[in-house]
């Protein structure tokens, strides 16, 4: 009896770690900084993102005036958002830690010098 107990404890709380996991959000604004890998100074952002479900849309913009649609999904606290700038697509992957971004990184397929890592917080 203990284990069956037991059992159907560890999967309510699956299910519900599940649940929690299913509900980050990253609607809202979020401001940040991007950090370049060749060197360079690091570039301050602002996003403001919708969310419907797992798809994520928005718009980009920085300190040098740079504009970008946003485009991008969201599995649990797992993020990947592109930003679509005219020309060229940078694609940022990290994770959503409450008001937090960690282990943010974005890269560019088009130029390799576009890469480095990323962080955010959500704006208040």
């Amino acid at each position: 009896m203990r284990s069956c107990s037991a059992a159907v404890l560890g999967m309510m709380v699956a299910a519900l770690v599940g649940i929690a996991a299913a509900q980050s959000n990253i609607a809202g604004t979020w401001e940040g900084e991007a950090t370049p890998s060749a060197g360079g100074t690091p570039n301050t952002w602002t996003q403001t993102l919708e969310q419907d479900g797992i798809q994520v849309t928005g718009s980009y913009v920085d300190a040098v005036g740079a504009n970008a649609q946003v485009t991008g999904t969201l599995s649990g606290n797992q993020a990947r958002l592109v930003l679509q700038f005219e020309g060229f697509a940078v694609t940022a992957n990290f994770i959503v830690d409450g008001d937090e971004w960690t282990m943010c990184t974005y890269s560019s397929s088009v130029n390799d010098e576009i890469q480095g890592t990323c962080s955010g917080t959500r704006a208040q």
